[in-house]
């Protein structure tokens, strides 16, 4: 195991000319998804859409030219640097959540109440409530205390300026998803793992731009996967702990990293990876009041238009298009699950356990009724640990085109039936076929492991040394 973890980390030595093709497909992919950045919201969304699906094709080839060919780091980590500066500078261009982080923030700070039973709707005089979509005002805050508190921080320093509030939050995000191709870069020294992340529009713009705190979870889940690599159970458990404070949705990775840690190290770093979690998080989530049921009941029912369960839901011959949206979402739940059980058993034997944290996230973003186009980058952010494999590609390829598909306003994928039909038929349906096919190499990988393990637990046995 330890052979075959330095074989994956072992950078490739540069080249000595940096080939055109690396800046002409770095500055190709910036400046697509940089020109929707610059773009007005009344841009033609095919426009937009093809710009973005362009920027995330170029990353992707580009990752794969690397990937066979590395070379020098610097073409593309000033690009991306151009471009976090242009999307941190920018208003959002993409769906946000920054003015319900503004809101949280402010229902402490400014209004002395627990956002967790005040909805933003009860604050109807606080200056900032009108930049908030009224979709979200009614509800109370899915947000773990520790990014409640974040939030409170930054109302604290921003009081009524709304550029300061957009600013910080997506500085916030920015920093988050630099550090994570930092630790990615010094953990494998491979270009093709900073050009399949730090590139992909879903993480410039949905991430950055949008100033989601998913990155915030995928800086974690990163952290706690390397912390794991080097028997570090303790510290990885911590910034486990912390990562669930932020975002509970972290939940669906942990089943991998229990089993991997169980697999490789034993119960004991088990019990010190789940402690910090199970002593400090969830009684604070049972002690704040209305915490744990405000963060498990929002958006129920509410299927998004990449979703596979928009299929049974909309095409009349399935006999299903009277169930209500809970029925489904509730069925995505639970397939979302099955499928974290069955990354975690499928990559319990890896040399770390970033590719079941990766197949697990990339599980839920197939089976869940409600999946946005920020919760990619947990998934992809650890899979680019092995930025050739199936998985990681299927996650790029799934970022670009769910960035593109909420770039499609509401109003055309009803009054076209055919961007309808592609955006909530064709492509999710498209993105599950693809699924699977990333999972054959896994399973093949499962066997083989599992195989080796037979065959050294039987030469290590009593019997076979007698």
């Amino acid at each position: 195991m330890v052979d075959q973890l330095a074989a994956e980390t072992r950078p490739s030595p540069p080249t000595a000319r940096i080939p055109p093709s690396r800046w002409g497909l770095a500055l190709a992919s910036a400046g697509c998804t940089g020109a929707v950045l610059i773009s007005h919201k009344s841009a033609p969304p095919a426009v937009v859409v093809t710009l973005i699906l362009l920027a995330a094709a170029a990353s992707i080839e580009l990752a794969r030219r690397e990937a066979q060919r590395p070379g020098d780091v610097r073409p593309i980590a000033w690009t991306i640097a151009g471009l976090y500066v242009l999307a941190v500078t920018r208003p959002p261009r993409f769906a946000t959540d920054i003015w319900s982080y503004t809101l949280v923030g402010r229902i402490v700070t400014s209004h002395h109440l627990n956002p967790y039973q005040t909805a933003p709707i009860d604050l109807a005089h606080d200056p900032m409530l009108h930049y908030l979509h009224h979709t979200w005002s009614t509800g109370t805050t899915p947000y773990g205390p520790l990014f409640v508190l974040h939030s409170a921080f930054i109302a604290l320093v921003s009081g009524t300026h709304p550029t300061l509030y957009r600013f910080l939050f997506q500085l916030v995000s920015a920093i988050a998803v630099v550090l994570a191709l930092v630790l990615l870069w010094r953990t494998t020294r491979s270009t093709a793992a900073v050009a399949l992340v730090g590139l992909n529009p879903v993480v410039a713009g949905s991430i950055v731009n949008g100033g989601h705190n998913d990155a915030l979870l995928a800086l974690g889940l990163l952290g706690s996967v390397l912390l794991l690599r080097h028997d570090r159970a303790v510290a990885a458990g911590w910034i486990l702990c912390a990562t669930v404070l932020v975002k509970i949705t972290i939940g669906f990775a942990v089943l991998p990293l229990v089993l991997w840690t169980a697999t490789r190290s034993g119960k004991r770093d088990v019990v010190r990876l789940l402690a910090p979690t199970v002593c400090v998080a969830v009684p604070v989530f049972l002690l704040v009041p209305g915490a744990l049921h405000s963060m498990t009941s929002a958006n129920s029912g509410v299927v998004t238009r990449l979703s596979v369960w928009n299929i049974p839901q909309r095409v009349t011959w399935f006999g299903l298009t009277n169930n209500p949206g809970v029925n489904f979402t509730t069925a995505g739940t639970i397939a979302a699950v099955l499928l974290g059980v069955f990354a975690a058993v499928l990559c319990r034997r890896q040399p770390d356990a970033g590719r079941g944290a990766a197949t697990a996230t990339a599980g839920w973003l197939v089976a869940a009724g409600y999946v946005l186009a920020w919760y990619t980058v947990m998934g992809l952010v650890v899979a680019a640990l092995r930025p050739t494999d199936r998985i990681a590609r299927w996650l790029a390829v799934q970022g670009g085109l769910i960035t593109a598909a909420f770039l499609v306003p509401r109003e055309d994928l009803s009054e076209m039936p055919v961007v309808g039909r592609v955006v909530m038929f064709w492509v999710p349906l498209a993105l599950t076929i693809g699924f699977v096919w990333a999972l054959v190499p896994l399973v093949r990988d499962a066997r083989r492991l599992r195989r080796a393990a037979a065959t050294t637990s039987d030469r290590t046995s009593p019997t076979a040394t007698v």
